[in-house]
């Protein structure tokens, strides 16, 4: 490790009695990997985009995965966001309170602040003695509480293809987010933290808590939030507010224009109208792939009405950001970005599609 970058190295954390380096993602060449081939050289290694080989440029991208909680309750299963868990410990002794609401079966003492312990009735099963199982410490919009299940299975990373939202996520009914499908065709249901606390009524069991607790915990009063769809050009990750987004589309080949503007890449047929495609990867200086993951999307202009579709190179998520979190670009790389985010780890340019429309 000695010859190894300073930058390579972004911080370190102990793990059974031994010390484990984080390295930078970016400077190793891990954001692409993809499996070496049967027939290749390098057996069992990996391809990266640096470090050992290099990915071929026709090799698809890799797929995005996102990461879950899994824990069993009762006979059940279900998965919560890595970043929504913030640890998990062993199931103390808990007091119960009278006149609570159903779901909250105690308050325990976790390194001296009391503990909400919830049993929501998604979980699917009845309330455990006091002092088993696990405690699955959650952060929430509406504050911080723990969940008792019976076991936490581990973290697993689920592809993209793997993770449907389900008809119950529109309301949000009990917490329900959708439901996963792992390696062995199990369904797992996708439980969301804050969907599971307005649910509950986030207010009755937060009036149990002393008022010096009460008074650290974040107002359960929503944030303004807007609703982005993500997706990929080139290697930047974009998104679009999801109020422009009327449909999303596969490749088909597109009806050239002769003799017209530059950013316009032809028109294609949606239905029974003929809509004019502009070619994100042109406007914004990115490789022009097309591949199994190259997507339409078809956007509507408020101005006057018209539809619009824009080429990406890859469709992640629909996701909900709070307004906060969105900085406007003073001096942003491109025209058409708006704004910037952060969503996990990532950082989002939000495009303007007004911007697009009015593009010469």
């Amino acid at each position: 490790l000695d010859a190894l970058p300073a930058e390579m190295v972004v911080g370190e954390f102990p793990w059974r009695q031994r010390t484990v380096l984080m390295l930078n993602a970016d400077r190793v060449g891990l954001q692409e990997i993809h499996p070496a081939g049967e027939g290749d050289a390098l057996g069992g290694l990996h391809q990266g985009s640096a470090g050992i080989g290099s990915a071929s440029a026709a090799a698809a991208p890799a797929e995005i995965h996102h990461i879950y909680v899994l824990a069993r309750s009762g006979p059940g299963m279900f998965a919560l966001p890595v970043e929504q868990v913030a640890e998990v410990v062993p199931a103390g002794p808990m007091t119960r309170m009278p006149g609570a609401p159903a779901e909250v079966i105690g308050i325990t003492q976790l390194r001296g602040r009391p503990l909400p312990v919830l049993m929501p009735a998604v979980l699917a099963t009845d309330p455990a003695e006091s002092g088993t199982g696990v405690l699955m410490v959650i952060n929430a919009t509406a504050g911080r509480f723990a969940l008792r299940v019976d076991s936490v299975a581990g973290i697993r990373r689920f592809p993209l293809s793997r993770i449907h939202a389900g008809a119950e996520a529109e309301s949000g009914a009990e917490g329900r987010a959708g439901y996963l499908i792992d390696s062995e065709q199990r369904v797992i249901g996708l439980l969301d933290a804050d969907r599971m606390t307005a649910a509950s009524g986030a207010a009755a069991w937060r009036a149990l808590l002393p008022p010096a607790e009460r008074e650290t915990l974040p107002t359960a009063a929503p944030l303004p939030t807007r609703k982005l769809l993500l997706f990929r050009v080139g290697a930047q990750w974009c998104g679009f507010d999801a109020a422009s987004v009327v449909q999303l589309t596969g490749w088909r080949p597109l009806l050239p224009v002769p003799d017209t503007v530059t950013d316009l890449a032809g028109l294609i047929e949606i239905g029974a109208d003929v809509l004019p495609v502009i070619d994100l990867r042109v406007v914004m200086n990115a490789p022009v792939v097309v591949d199994e993951w190259t997507t339409l999307i078809i956007l509507h202009n408020d101005d006057d009405g018209s539809r619009w579709v824009a080429v990406s190179d890859r469709i992640d998520r629909l996701v909900t950001v709070p307004a906060v979190d969105l900085q406007c670009a003073e001096a942003p790389p491109h025209p058409l970005i708006a704004a910037v985010a952060r969503v996990g780890d990532r950082m989002v340019s939000v495009l303007d599609a007004a911007s697009l429309f009015r593009s010469d």
